[in-house]
């Protein structure tokens, strides 16, 4: 709960006679200085007036009056949601915000996987690992079928986002080609609003690539670099064990260079075995591409198949988690993540939403495309006749999930809503985020981007 209006908080002053801490606030010292955050509402302060403070947010019931005596200590908890009213349940909020998170979407969001063969031989690659690759492109009776369901669909949908998926989806570019321009026409005649975007590993975008990527209405393309040339090239090899890293930087250049609409954003996955060449690759792609158009960002290199043992080089979250604020000044050094900030987590998962789908080139719908070829975790399949068949034993697994009752109790919960629903669906528990082992530290890089620092003290 944040009340901006002090009007407000007043009124919540004469409409409530009891009070009690939020359950979500975080209280820690650094620099022999006390500082609070609230992880449900985001305001973070300085505490001054430390035994003022302590005591309220220490007390389990808290009386208007006490409230009154402090009036401006109060007001500023009150405003920031570190004191709510007793009769307010934080739990029920974070409930609600995550069921909007799955039920409230007015776009179609779907990620077509054209194929799930691919030029690269990844070492970390789970797709290469668990798929029984026969190589197709995704199937004619599959796109016919699509086109029907996306021209039959009857409920109130204002867009539709596509992501084309792989495997490599340039080794099936004349589909998304005859698929793209058929979908466009589709949301042309209904009306909705098109984005598209592709992931690939950029070896294939020549200039002739690139070109019709931008007519077909792809505003933005995600490759991955692990490493400057000789540890990307160790790690991301053709299957002929060819490097790969020159050929893409080439292909970026030509891509930003024959469009003007189409920004890139490489990805860098880290682990123990690349982690110390991070910032060689950094001076390199900060010195070679304009950072208006081209984004870089990183995440952990994911172990996502249970039945392979996990790499030693991984890291778990814990772990990554200690490494965050380094990477995060790291790549600051070169210019990027210079606006971090902690953000909302509801609705960064798209794959939650009821209006969310994977689709493999046999048809076979996802909710998540860490599952793409794994028919086991289907959730239903699409017809030639658009008809769509769910499997709702699968299906309703995914939408009934709850990690919040796991989690409730947790103070990170608002941060992380749960952690990521594939893992606490595929393994024994949730899946505790990053954030949880970074927090302080990443509370600090955030405000570093606020106008004096802190949100706020309190004296």
């Amino acid at each position: 709960m944040v009340v901006d209006d002090e009007d407000r908080v007043k009124e919540l002053l004469k409409r409530y006679s009891k009070f009690k801490p939020s359950k979500y606030n975080f209280l820690f010292i650094k620099h022999n200085e006390h500082f609070l955050f609230n992880t449900l509402s985001r305001c973070f302060i300085r505490i001054l007036d430390k035994s003022s403070v302590l005591e309220l947010i220490n007390k389990k019931v808290i009386n208007r009056k006490i409230l009154l005596e402090n009036k401006e200590i109060s007001l500023n908890l009150l405003k920031g949601g570190f004191i709510v009213p007793s009769e307010y349940n934080e739990i029920e909020i974070i409930k609600y915000l995550n069921t909007l998170s799955r039920y409230q979407s007015d776009f179609l969001n779907l990620t077509i996987a054209m194929t799930l063969n691919c030029n690269f031989a990844c070492s970390y690659c789970y797709e290469n690992q668990t798929v029984e690759n026969n190589g197709e492109c995704i199937k004619k009776r599959v796109m016919e079928g699509l086109f029907r369901y996306l021209e039959g669909i009857s409920k109130t949908i204002k867009g539709l986002n596509i992501v084309w998926y792989g495997g490599e989806p340039l080794l099936c570019m004349r589909k998304i080609e005859v698929m793209s321009e058929r979908i466009m026409n589709i949301c042309q005649n209904k009306g909705w609003t098109y984005k598209a975007s592709m992931i690939t590993n950029g070896y294939l975008l020549s200039e002739d690539v690139s070109r019709k990527l931008n007519i077909l209405g792809i505003n933005h393309i995600q490759v991955t670099l692990d490493g400057p040339e000789a540890i990307h090239d160790k790690r991301r090899p053709l299957k002929s064990g060819k490097g790969t890293f020159e050929v893409i930087i080439r292909n970026l250049n030509i891509l930003l260079n024959s469009t003007k609409e189409i920004s890139v954003g490489i990805r860098i996955n880290v682990d123990r075995d690349n982690i110390e060449s991070i910032e060689d690759l950094l001076n390199f792609l900060s010195s070679n591409f304009d950072k208006r158009r081209v984004k870089v960002y990183f995440g952990p290199t994911l172990h996502v198949n249970p039945d392979i043992p996990c790499s030693p080089y991984y890291f778990s979250e814990k772990d990554f988690g200690k490494q965050f604020t380094r990477l995060i000044n790291i790549f600051r050094k070169y210019g990027y993540y210079k606006n971090y900030t902690i953000t909302p987590v509801f609705n960064r998962c798209l794959s939650i939403g009821e209006n969310a789908y994977a689709i493999d080139p046999d048809g076979n719908l996802y909710k998540c495309w860490i599952d793409i070829g794994n028919t086991e975790h289907s959730v239903g399949r699409i017809k030639g006749n658009g008809k769509v068949e769910i499997y709702w034993d699968k299906y309703l697994r995914w939408l009934n999930y709850d990690p919040i009752s796991v989690c409730k109790e947790c103070v990170f919960l608002p941060l992380c809503a749960g952690g990521c629903y594939w893992f606490g669906l595929n393994g024994n528990q949730p899946r505790c985020s990053s954030i949880k082992f970074s927090l302080v530290d990443s509370l600090f890089l955030s405000t570093k981007n606020q106008k004096g620092g802190d949100n706020g003290s309190l004296t």
